[in-house]
Formats: C-alpha cells, sequence, structure tokens
C-alpha cells in the first residue's frame, strides 16, 4: 500500500479484518493510512467512527499515522473537529483515548496559524481528561515552531548546496 493504489489498500483492509494477530494488524493499520487517494483517506477517518469497522483500541494509531502522512494531517485534524462530540460520545470525556487522539492529530502541527487553531478549537469544546495532553500537544507544536525557526534554513541551505554537488557531478 506504499504508493496507495486503491487495490493495495483493499488488500490491506482485509488482512486487518481477517487475521487474528495483533502485531500485523498495527501493521495493516499503518499500510492503509499510506494512500495517496484522498477519497481512501477521507473513508479510512470517517472508518474510526464506526466501531464495527475500526477496533476503539485502534482508532489512536489510525489518527497518528494518517496525521504523520503529510497528505493526512489536515484530513485527520479537520475530522477530528468535525466529529469532536462523536468521539467525545464514543470514547467518553474520561478516557485515556481522547488525550491520545489530541496528541496524534496535533503533533505534526508546526506553525503558528496550526497553533493557533488548534488552541482555539479545544478552548471552544470540552476535553475532559485529555486537558494534560491537550497542554502537552501545544507544547509539541511551540517545540515544533521554534526548531522550523531555528533550523530549517540551515536544513534547506545544507540540502540545496548537496543538491547542487551533485549536479555538479552528475556527468
Amino acid at each position: 500500500s506504499r504508493y496507495g493504489r486503491e487495490d493495495d489498500w483493499r488488500h490491506c483492509w482485509h488482512v486487518y479484518n481477517t487475521t487474528d494477530i495483533p502485531s500485523e494488524k498495527v501493521l495493516m493499520l499503518q499500510a492503509l493510512a499510506q494512500t495517496r487517494e484522498p477519497w481512501l483517506m477521507q473513508q479510512y477517518l470517517e472508518y474510526t467512527l464506526d466501531t464495527s469497522k475500526i477496533r476503539s483500541q485502534d482508532v489512536r494509531t489510525v489518527l497518528r499515522e494518517v496525521a504523520s502522512n503529510p497528505g493526512g494531517r489536515l484530513p485527520a485534524w479537520r475530522m477530528v473537529r468535525e466529529h469532536w462530540n462523536k468521539i467525545v460520545e464514543l470514547f467518553g470525556s474520561g478516557s485515556f483515548t481522547i488525550g491520545a487522539i489530541i496528541k496524534a492529530v496535533t503533533s505534526p502541527f508546526t506553525s503558528a496559524f496550526d497553533l493557533q487553531e488548534v488552541s482555539h478549537f479545544f478552548n471552544s469544546v470540552s476535553v475532559g481528561s485529555g486537558q494534560r495532553s491537550l497542554a502537552q500537544a501545544t507544547e509539541t507544536i511551540r517545540l515544533n515552531i521554534q526548531w522550523h525557526e531555528y533550523n530549517l534554513q540551515t536544513v534547506s541551505f545544507w540540502l540545496h548546496k548537496k543538491l547542487k554537488h551533485l549536479e555538479d557531478h552528475s556527468d
């Protein structure tokens, strides 16, 4: 499913649903999140709201994996925002899963805009026992912002230099 074709995705989905081996289930959840098809990504995210499709203990893994896919970061965040009440209803405001979901979908964020959006959203809803996770998530975003401010230019310069070197010596 590395290239995210529908037939690969369907195969991984079948394996997830038929295997009894926990580690294989986790591998399939990770593979399913690698799709490059927006509609498959959206379908996968919607499955997290249906416990007959994705086991409740696997929701955190799905959201974390989808959010870590560059094409899934915003859809995962959007899905959590749009379905927050359903998520709280499914898992309970006192559950560990709520905090894990908050961290899963926000950990890839790297901009001040992301931080503002996360803060604004979670100030408008109840996070229950996820309050500590929310504080950790916003701190992670702040650290990501700092990393980008201090290191992105250096890394970009280094990569540019390496690419130039490769181009100069490719003949």
